[in-house]
């Protein structure tokens, strides 16, 4: 198998009526990736910012025109960056990557000669299918319609420049001629795909569906992408015209490789996606009737005002059970030190200034800095958060040794204390998400006019009928929404955090007058300690938004951040595999437990209250070998090897942490503990929004 794939991130491009790739350049790389199994990042780029992007990413031009998609990045362990922007320099890139980490020749995109020369045979069919008759001014133009109307516009402009003639004017004209030539639209397209579909019958390997026989190869997948284009410029005529050539090639589609049923890597991973509401009790049902008990989940109380909410079912029961529970305190959780990128348990340097490079004259500057070093001792510094104390922040977290079984190894982990909550996360205006700030603490003050517009859309909220709030408020997420909220959600995991629930919310706020524009989101899981009272710290001081973490002033006052391996790398995603790192030895039925004071049967070895790792088989006792006993928890030397790079403060770690940086700068963060409390004064407020509105100042 593959493994220990470099990083790679694919930019495709967003549009308003699918998450699906549909260019077929970028649907081509997507499927090739796919195909060959090389885990990647996908980004969304509307139309109109490809070249801002690009040029933005220091991506050179490959000719003269303008920036086009798809592109892929992919970055070494050391952090070096290649750059591809040409579908074809992709595919033998993807191919080359494919090859040189343990993949199989016969199932890449070009296994043979053969594979190489049916590509020659697609642009004659494209030639002969869609440009033929200008067939093509029914599909080109057509894509205009599924754009965002910041793209639309773009599109409209750069096309009418290409073509002399505006996209809407050829659907009107154009496009009409040739459907009454043709015989209907979908007849149209019947024709466009014609070519393939005598490609596919007369192929030379008769066995399977591909041109490749019974793999796919990259000739399909071109083909494949080039449908895909077909579908989503008009869906109904694309149906009707792939049913009237049917055979080999409509065989192929819904063979599994295209873009409808290979689902999307995602970070979002694993989850269960909640089917939108389609009316307005429905969408009120997503709560059910929390006032009847005492404490609720303000997560579930305010699900009818959410949209995309998606969900871990079982994760959530597992947490709920272990740490929302009633006389359970100093929750805490332990990470393995191989899957912890940063972590720092010492205490920073008290004499260095937190403004370091800032030199400072002056009475007052002075008299701080007597002040100051009268204060110093040893213990001067929070030894539990590595930081100066500060109320908000109290993590315990920590870095413990145990030792193995001969004491001749040692197995390291971090233990952290950890907050079962929901967060509110706001973030910055779409325009600063694009630019990557600055961020101004103007941008969470709303105007005069944005406060009345905001309470007099929630109180309109409060007393509309379920379908009036439905109607009025409900929206659908964007393409480019989601990947937003799947980059949200992979964030808080690379901060240590375990979602169980998330979704955006639909009504205003003050400080977000238009959510529709501007996203803000709730997620409910297990969060460190240290992440959430930062954030609780930011979001008391009004309206300013967080800096970065990894700033020094950052450290200096909350401690290190925790940055941790997403499930995804931590479970083969990435090329790793937990189970082969996980030590094993067979027992025997002969095997003598272990037994404790209780009569029951004891594990081999166990962790006892202080954390430590003891032994209870008998051989551990007497420090003799016992090929029966279980070994304990320990990584082998190969590896250890196998994962180099991903220790603590290690260069591949610190390599990605740079390149990451901390997505949340910028965003404003609260808290509430779960469960909610529920009754009392609150009984007095009508919805979850108002009580947000009153509890957060949001």
């Amino acid at each position: 198998m593959p493994t220990d794939y470099p990083s790679v991130t694919f930019y495709d491009i967003s549009c308003t009526s699918t998450s699906e790739p549909w260019s077929p350049y970028t649907a081509r790389t997507y499927l090739a990736l796919r195909v060959l199994g090389i885990p990647f990042e996908r980004k969304l780029v509307p139309m109109a910012r490809i070249v801002s992007t690009l040029d933005g990413l220091g991506v050179k031009r490959t000719g003269e025109g303008r920036h086009t998609l798809p592109a892929i990045a992919i970055t070494s362990s050391t952090g070096e960056k290649q750059w591809f922007t040409d579908s074809t320099g992709i595919a033998e890139a993807l191919q080359k990557l494919y090859l040189d980490h343990g993949g199989d020749l016969t199932t890449s995109l070009f296994p043979d000669a053969a594979s190489r020369d049916v590509i020659k045979e697609y642009l004659p069919c494209v030639k002969r299918g869609m440009y033929s008759e200008e067939r093509w001014k029914s599909i080109i133009p057509a894509v205009i319609h599924i754009l965002e109307p910041e793209s639309q516009e773009f599109f409209d402009r750069t096309r009418t420049e290409d073509w002399g003639k505006s996209p809407y004017e050829i659907l009107k004209t154009d496009a009409k001629e040739n459907e009454e030539r043709e015989g209907g639209v979908a007849k149209l397209y019947a024709n466009c795909m014609l070519p393939y579909a005598e490609l596919y019958e007369n192929k030379e390997k008769k066995q399977g569906v591909w041109l490749g026989g019974e793999q796919p190869v990259y000739a399909d997948l071109m083909i494949l992408a080039l449908l895909q284009w077909y579908k989503c410029a008009n869906t109904e005529a694309f149906e009707e015209g792939l049913k009237i050539n049917g055979g080999t090639l409509q065989q192929a589609w819904h063979a599994g490789f295209n873009p409808n049923s290979a689902a999307s890597y995602s970070s979002v991973f694993a989850y269960l996606a909640h089917q939108q509401p389609r009316n307005g009790a429905e969408m009120t049902a997503r709560s059910g009737n929390v006032s009847r008990y005492r404490k609720v989940s303000l997560f579930q109380a305010q699900a009818r005002e959410m949209t995309g909410i998606v969900s871990r079912p079982l994760i959530e029961r597992v947490l709920s059970a272990m740490y929302a529970g009633q006389g359970i305190y100093n929750k805490m959780a332990l990470f393995p030190a191989e899957a912890v990128l940063r972590y720092s348990s010492k205490s920073l340097d008290a004499d260095a200034d937190a403004e370091e490079g800032e030199q400072k004259s002056g009475w007052l500057s002075k008299l701080k800095s007597k002040a100051k070093g009268k204060g110093k001792s040893s213990d001067s510094t929070d030894s539990l958060s590595g930081s100066h104390a500060i109320e908000q922040v109290k993590s315990v977290e920590s870095v413990r040794r145990t030792s193995t079984r001969d004491d001749s190894a040692n197995v390291r982990f971090v233990k952290t204390g950890m907050v079962f909550a929901t967060l509110d996360l706001l973030a910055p205006p779409p325009r600063l998400l694009e630019t990557g700030g600055p961020y101004p603490i103007e941008m969470n003050k709303a105007s005069d006019a944005d406060m009345s517009t905001s309470f007099r859309l929630i109180n309109e909220f409060d007393r509309a009928t379920d379908e009036d709030r439905f109607q009025k408020f409900m929206f659908a997420p964007t393409a480019a929404d989601d990947q937003l909220f799947a980059d949200m959600l992979r964030a808080l995991e690379r901060r240590g955090g375990i979602w169980v629930e998330a979704g955006r919310l639909i009504t205003p706020s003050s400080r977000n007058p238009n959510p529709r524009e501007r996203a803000r989101f709730l997620v409910k899981g297990l969060f460190p300690e240290r992440f959430v009272y930062r954030c609780k710290y930011y979001r008391s001081r009004k309206f300013e938004s967080m800096p970065s973490d990894l700033d020094l002033k950052e450290v200096k006052k909350f401690g290190a951040p925790l940055v941790v391996h997403i499930v995804q790398e931590r479970t083969g995603n990435e090329g790793i595999d937990l189970q082969d790192y996980v030590s094993t030895r067979a027992s025997t039925a002969s095997t003598t437990a272990a037994v404790g004071e209780d009569g029951e049967a004891r594990l081999d070895w166990e962790w006892d209250e202080e954390d430590n790792l003891t032994f209870d088989h008998p051989s551990a006792t007497n420090r003799t070998p016992d090929d029966n006993a279980a070994p304990p928890p320990d990584y082998t030397d190969a590896q250890k090897e196998m994962l180099n790079g991903y220790g603590i403060e290690s260069p591949r770690a610190q390599a990605l942490i740079e390149a990451e940086q901390d997505f949340f700068k910028g965003w404003s963060v609260g808290y509430t503990e779960e469960p909610f409390r529920n009754g009392n004064w609150m009984e007095s407020i009508g919805t979850g929004s108002a009580l947000w509105f009153a509890a957060s100042g949001m």
